[in-house]
């Protein structure tokens, strides 16, 4: 029995200890050099993307130059989608402040500590089917 019991904690850190140290570095070079995705042009995005793309799949001059057109137009579209996003999360930010005050307006003070102090404990909590760390910083 002891030597079961030994076995299983031997089988258990061969499957445990390869996981330690695996960081998976970013592509390419180290952070402190790699210019930051949203920073760069669709131009620079599509290109960086087509670059490592040609070195880990082998691409041929032609599949390059039509992989970075498929880049180009792909990052294009996410830029897109990007300033709509902003755009509606901006939209919800001002409906949810305009409804705070109206809210403000009907509470009277000793109501509207309360109901701070219950906003608060409910800003941290996980929304309905939604991953506890979804609303932290």
């Amino acid at each position: 029995m002891k030597r079961a019991g030994i076995t299983m904690v031997f089988i258990i850190c061969l499957g445990v200890i390869p996981t330690f140290g695996q960081d998976n570095p970013p592509l390419g070079k180290c952070p402190a050099e790699r210019k930051e995705m949203k920073d760069m042009t669709p131009e620079e995005r599509a290109e960086e993307r087509t670059k490592r793309m040609t070195e880990e799949l082998g691409l041929t001059e032609d599949q390059a130059k039509e992989i970075y057109k498929i880049n180009l137009e792909h990052a294009k579209k996410m830029d897109e989608l990007m300033a709509e996003r902003k755009q509606l999360h901006d939209k919800f930010k001002a409906e949810h402040e305009e409804m705070k005050a109206s809210v403000d307006k009907v509470l009277t003070p000793e109501q509207l500590e309360k109901h701070q102090t219950m906003m608060s404990k409910h800003k941290g909590m996980p929304q309905k089917g939604c991953p506890q760390n979804c609303h932290k910083p």
